[in-house]
């Protein structure tokens, strides 16, 4: 996966917690914090909610949003957590994972020199909240190896035991952290590129600057049935996933809602007490959807158009629209109060030489209202959000 420089730059970790008493944490976090200091594990699907500019964000709403992340391209959650273990100095093997499970290991020994920058700012900072993106394949998958790398021994890289991994040194340090779980959209079907004389400016650019251009950045958007392959069904943890389906059964509510339930089922008092939480981007995009088919989004007929290649999402509107979720989630309460305008300012977002971004889909008070009312109606209607709002 590609990644704005500036963005993946801007984006590495810290950890932490262990639990207390259900009593006093769902009394905590029944309420809507005015500081929230969260940490980031994803890829630039993460990044494309733009985390450089969260803190003047909710600045805007009177609140301190204190954010870091590490942002791996393409990364999925068991790469995250190997680079943990490595900064903790522990063997990326099962039976790390099994001593982790039963509470066995500490973090509160130095961290590797030589782990990652992202990973030694996790573990030596505090946390309040920790953001997981989802972007894996399988729920759960025991290999020694995968995409050339090498492991100490088998270990389960699915997105279930690796997100809980993460899980649970988080909560090591920070024993009364609140854990999000971000899952994503659909990708697109890509398309063919077209001939010279045809390719737009941007593609002259990235063309002239990198050689080549990938059909990905041409998605084809009239064969994309967002509804239709986000209610598809998972079919199953195989060896080669991809070969199953012409879809990607792995980035469909199906898959999202499947790892969240197996997460939960490893951390029913962190969901008991309120502080376990999924904040479903793919579902807010098929709600948004939904809107602009019947007309209510002003200028935008299908969530096709927030797509600038077969995955990635526009400035503006699409960008604004997630970290809003995350907003909503993390202070409890609408977002209505965000200055959305430092959204529609093209220079925020930087170099683009990827068209990660691309141009800026313009965020309108009526454009805003929608976005607000559904992200408000999805968190406090979706089962797994958690959040009594």
């Amino acid at each position: 996966m590609k990644m704005h420089p500036n963005l993946y730059i801007a984006a590495l970790g810290v950890l932490t917690c262990t639990l207390g008493t259900n009593a006093v944490q769902t009394s905590r976090y029944d309420e809507h914090p005015q500081t929230v200091r969260v940490f980031y594990f994803g890829n630039s699907l993460t990044a494309s909610s733009m985390p450089a500019l969260h803190e003047e964000l909710g600045k805007s709403a009177g609140k301190k949003w204190i954010c870091d992340a590490f942002l791996g391209p393409g990364w999925q959650s068991w790469q995250h957590r190997n680079e943990l273990f490595r900064a903790l100095g522990w063997a990326v093997e099962a039976k790390t994972q099994e001593a982790l499970k039963r509470g066995e290991l500490t973090v509160d020994k130095p961290i590797s020199k030589s782990a990652a920058y992202k990973a030694q700012v996790f573990l030596n900072g505090q946390w309040d909240a920790i953001v997981i993106q989802i972007f894996g394949s399988r729920l759960r998958y025991v290999t020694d190896n995968m995409w050339g790398q090498k492991f100490d021994g088998p270990i389960d890289i699915g997105d279930v035991e690796a997100a809980s991994d993460i899980i649970r040194i988080f909560l090591k340090k920070n024993p009364n952290g609140r854990v999000f779980i971000y899952t994503v959209w659909p990708p697109m079907p890509a398309g063919k590129v077209p001939p010279d004389d045809q390719l737009p400016q941007w593609a002259i650019a990235m063309k002239k600057r990198f050689g080549q251009i990938r059909e990905a950045e041409f998605p084809d958007r009239e064969r994309f049935d967002y509804e239709k392959v986000w209610s598809s069904p998972y079919l199953g943890d195989h060896e080669k996933p991809w070969t199953l389906a012409d879809y990607p059964h792995w980035r469909t509510r199906d898959y999202a809602e499947r790892v969240f339930e197996g997460i939960k089922e490893n951390f029913p008092e962190l969901w008991a007490s309120g502080r376990l939480h999924h904040l479903p981007a793919g579902e807010l995009f098929l709600r948004l959807n939904k809107k602009m088919e019947s007309g209510e989004f002003p200028g935008i007929k299908t969530i096709k158009d927030f797509y600038t290649d077969v995955q990635h999402i526009r400035a503006g509107a699409p960008s604004y629209s997630i970290a809003a979720l995350f907003y909503t989630g993390l202070f409890r309460e609408r977002p209505d109060k965000l200055d959305y305008r430092i959204y529609n300012e093209q220079a925020r977002y930087g170099e683009d030489p990827h068209h990660d971004f691309g141009e800026v889909i313009e965020i309108t008070p009526e454009r805003a209202k929608v976005i607000h009312d559904t992200i408000w109606e999805l968190l406090r209607t979706h089962p797994q959000a958690n959040l009594r709002l």
